[in-house]
């Protein structure tokens, strides 16, 4: 019994407790790290929403289901911490507006997936500034071939056009 009540003392002194209040204002604050994938992103959102207690117990009598509604929380959590704005418009603009957290996730790692495989096959380059390489610089009256030292020979024809 009196070791009952020392442990008890122990864990009051040492055990410090934050609120429901405090763990939902944390999952409220979350953001996906530039870098991290939405997996990762929504693997925290769950350790942290697993703190906040977001369950209700039916109200009718003689019932005594709770109903869980995390996935709810998070889903919204997630999509309003969403770190790429390019996605984040893409989902708010899709006209499938019923997704499940999982369906969510899903079309948020697609794109990611599309981002990282554009990427990857050199299509970062805009459109605009694709343009504006191909355009041909008008070369200047007099102007000198650099290797041959005759006339220029056109637009890749001058140092500048040679790094």
């Amino acid at each position: 019994m009196i070791e009952t009540d020392l442990l008890n003392a122990i864990k009051r002194l040492a055990v410090k407790e934050e609120s429901t209040l405090v763990q939902r204002i944390k999952l409220n604050r979350m953001t996906q790290s530039p870098g991290s994938n939405i997996r990762t992103f929504l693997a925290s959102l769950r350790g942290q929403a697993s703190l906040c207690q977001y369950k209700a117990t039916c109200k009718e009598i003689g019932c005594n289901h709770i109903f869980d509604y995390s996935d709810e929380i998070i889903k919204d959590n997630l999509v309003r911490g969403i770190a790429d704005p390019e996605i984040m418009s893409d989902l708010l603009g899709d006209s499938k507006t019923d997704r499940t957290l999982e369906e969510t996730v899903s079309f948020i790692a697609q794109k990611e997936q599309g981002k990282v495989t554009r990427s990857a096959v050199g299509d970062s380059a805009s459109p605009m500034s694709a343009t504006c390489n191909n355009q041909k610089r008008p070369q200047a009256a007099g102007s000198k071939c650099w290797a041959c030292s005759g006339p220029a020979h056109g637009q890749r024809n001058d140092r500048k056009g040679q790094v």
